[in-house]
């Protein structure tokens, strides 16, 4: 398969060969790009990324509902949408992937080798709009708290960091 398109005046060529995207341009030296997958499955893959009930989503409600608190999930007439909200605390939880965030010294946050302007900005641009929501909520009367999700996986990082916000109770259940 091939595809053609042109860009501020340049032809950029994309061709598929053995299932490597190959990008030739200007000199028509072939460049490898990193992605090894064919369109059809990085198109499912992509789908697959979510951005609510997300695995570290859960184990933190998990984690909440172990210690007898309520809560509510997705609220969307505060900003930001917060991942979970806790009422009678006024507390909004916001469960923020390390890399789609950028998560400062996190293993998960490193920027791809492809593309790195792009990602750049990106990610930039999410920083900035974390900030904007969280000074919103905050204005609004709420405290604020991220959990990343590397701290999600180990149950005593999960507990350090919620108890700063949190009064836990004794578990209900046996572990």
């Amino acid at each position: 398969m091939t595809a053609y398109w042109t860009t501020n005046a340049e032809s950029l060529i994309v061709e598929r060969l053995g299932g490597a995207a190959v990008r030739l341009e200007g000199g028509g030296r072939p460049n490898r790009m990193a992605d090894t997958l064919s369109r059809k499955k990085r198109s499912w893959l992509m789908g697959r990324v979510r951005a609510s009930n997300t695995l570290p989503e859960r184990l933190v409600e998990r984690f909440l509902r172990r210690h007898g608190i309520r809560f509510r999930r997705h609220d969307r007439r505060l900003p930001g949408t917060p991942d979970i909200i806790i009422l009678e605390r006024q507390i909004v939880i916001f469960v923020n992937g390390c890399f789609w965030h950028g998560h400062t010294r996190c293993n998960l946050s490193r920027l791809p080798s492809t593309r790195r302007t792009f990602w750049a900005e990106k990610i930039q641009t999410n920083k900035r709009r974390d900030r904007r929501v969280r000074r919103a909520l905050q204005r609004m009367g709420w405290k604020v708290v991220t959990v990343w999700g590397c701290r999600v996986r180990n149950t005593a990082d999960l507990s350090r960091v919620l108890s700063r916000f949190l009064t836990v109770r004794e578990s209900r259940r046996p572990h």
